[in-house]
């Protein structure tokens, strides 16, 4: 007889792997309530991340005449800029071969119709501003333009 002893010879229970107090082989109740809670945090600090705001008329308009005063600026020449009120801009200078033109849409209609003039320097003069009519009666839609800055600022208190 052998002193060594054959697998087969073990008992069943020798074969099973040993576990340990506090092992376990699934996860609890309390933990995928904890993890999805953790996730629920993390999801609602990601998540205005993943919005991206649409821009208001108000400034929708504001990058419209930024853009016409750099183009002012940048030709040394007044420029004018009517918006209608559908949305659809134009802007024009004089030069030397002619009218030179910029054109465009505000994807919202509900802006009021305006001219203004940008001087060389920058400075914006407001030729005209009309109200939108809501609900059968007029609506003031901005209040004043600030000259030095050309920043158009909302009628709303």
């Amino acid at each position: 007889m052998s002193l060594a002893v054959r697998e087969t010879e073990l008992p069943h229970s020798a074969m099973r792997p040993r576990r340990f107090p506090g092992q376990r082989k699934a996860i609890t109740l309390l933990e995928l309530i904890a993890v999805m809670a953790v996730m629920g945090v993390i999801l609602a600090l990601a998540a205005p991340a993943f919005v991206v705001p649409s821009p208001s008329p108000a400034d929708q308009v504001q990058q419209v005449v930024t853009s016409v005063r750099r183009a002012a600026l940048r030709r040394g020449e007044s420029m004018s800029l009517e918006i209608s009120a559908s949305g659809i801009w134009n802007a024009w200078a004089p030069s030397r071969s002619g009218v030179a033109r910029m054109q465009g849409k505000i994807d919202s209609a509900s802006t009021a119709a305006m001219r203004l003039r940008i001087s060389p320097v920058g400075v914006c003069v407001v030729e005209s501003v009309l109200e939108r009519i809501d609900a059968g009666r007029l609506v003031p839609v901005y209040s004043r333009f600030d000259p030095l800055t050309c920043s158009l600022r909302d009628s709303s208190p």
